[in-house]
């Protein structure tokens, strides 16, 4: 498993080094909200997170991109009695995100407002911080992971100016983790630019 995610991880950031030499594209900023489900809604909140992109147009309704995020979840505190005593657990987790995506626009050529569908697979590195509480003691432990990653959702482009433009997305992440996938959903608001040289 460890090999497959290393070998993953330099898939895409060569695949991303590539597409930010390509000769013309956009690069964007973005942030937004990140709300987890399943297990890892009932360990931590949620949360925000913040990254950057960079696309590469394929053709006028395709292109290829680099994505990276960085997301922070928020601190959950749990209790629990052990023969009668309260034993608190507090649990935060930070992931950071590295992904190359497909994106297919939904309107023709020229279009101001353009919605889209976007795909791909990347690479997660998972931190997770927990302290454990009682009336007399704590005990904190921190663990990290490197795991592979798919995302898809939608998205609506549009156009301010000649190169510039916001997107609004909402995207679902997968996180393949040993244990089973953990899933993440979030919602950003992002400002790109064209770049040509």
């Amino acid at each position: 498993m460890k090999v497959r995610t290393l070998l993953l991880a330099a898939i895409v950031l060569l695949g991303g080094a590539a597409i930010a030499h390509a000769a013309s594209g956009s690069v964007g900023i973005h942030a937004g909200l990140s709300a987890p489900s399943g297990d890892l809604a009932r360990a931590v909140g949620d949360g925000f997170h913040v990254g950057f992109s960079v696309a590469y147009p394929l053709d006028s309704r395709s292109g290829i991109g680099f994505d990276a995020h960085y997301h922070v979840l928020a601190e959950k505190t749990s209790v629990v009695r052990v023969l009668g005593f309260p034993i608190s657990l507090r649990e935060k987790a930070n992931i950071l995100e590295a992904a190359l995506s497909v994106r297919a626009v939904l309107a023709p050529k020229g279009t101001r407002v353009a919605p889209y569908l976007k795909g791909g697979f990347g690479v997660d590195h998972v931190a997770a911080d927990a302290i454990l509480t009682s009336q007399t003691s704590s005990i904190r432990t921190t663990e990290s992971h490197l795991w592979p990653g798919l995302l898809g959702g939608v998205g609506v482009s549009m156009r301010l100016g000649d190169a510039t433009g916001l997107s609004l997305e909402g995207l679902f992440h997968q996180i393949v983790s040993d244990n089973g996938p953990t899933d993440l959903y979030t919602v950003a608001l992002s400002y790109w630019s064209r770049i040509n040289r």
